[in-house]
């Protein structure tokens, strides 16, 4: 992931309260899921059929929230993982081929707590994806080719936490990120689903 998007989330971070109206914790989590990736086409790619497909991914997080008004959530999260699905375009004779090895995110996060103890948590998460790997050209017409390419694009979605103890949680998220690569007429876009451990400190 480029550095200024690492430099937003820190620079968030040193904005958020830490005095004691306001419960703050760092947190760590383990995750592992599915990803599926697509890949839209325009201009000379336009009449390509695409062929997308899903793979498995795991990674870790790390975040930052406080919680303000007894049940109101605010924080920063950075993750990173890996991906394994695949996209490509095929026209018959040529195949364009997307293979991402990685796939980060940098993120703000709101939400709310409820429960008995507010040990759930239900947020929104906002910012700015990075996915790296290599795009394959191959077939009849044109030079087999494989570039390293990567590409920067809006991240969205969201999660439910759970917490079993004060330390120790559980969670389910949801994540959808487009991004702009080197080529400007393929847009690759993923939705990750995963499940992870959570970790309060």
């Amino acid at each position: 992931m480029k550095l200024k998007y690492i430099s937003t989330v820190l620079l968030f971070l040193a904005f958020l309260p830490a005095s004691a109206s306001a419960q703050s914790s760092l947190y760590l989590v383990a995750e592992a899921g599915t990803i599926q990736n697509s890949m839209a086409v325009s201009g000379t790619f336009a009449n390509l059929n695409p062929n997308n497909e899903s793979g498995g991914t795991f990674g870790a997080a790390i975040g930052y929230r406080s919680l303000f008004a007894e049940n109101l959530i605010l924080g920063v999260e950075a993750s990173i993982a890996s991906t394994a699905g695949t996209s490509s375009v095929f026209d018959g004779f040529d195949t364009i081929a997307f293979d991402p090895n990685y796939v980060a995110g940098a993120y703000v996060t709101a939400g709310v707590a409820f429960g008995n103890d507010n040990q759930g948590l239900l947020y929104g998460m906002l910012g700015v994806g990075s996915v790296g790997g290599e795009t394959r050209t191959f077939g009849d017409t044109v030079d087999d080719e494989t570039i390293d390419d990567s590409g920067n694009g809006v991240s969205f979605g969201g999660a439910f936490e759970y917490g079993l103890t004060d330390m120790l949680g559980v969670r389910v998220k949801a994540l959808h990120t487009r991004y702009t690569g080197e080529i400007d007429e393929l847009k690759i876009r993923d939705t990750s689903i995963m499940a992870g451990l959570v970790i309060s400190f």
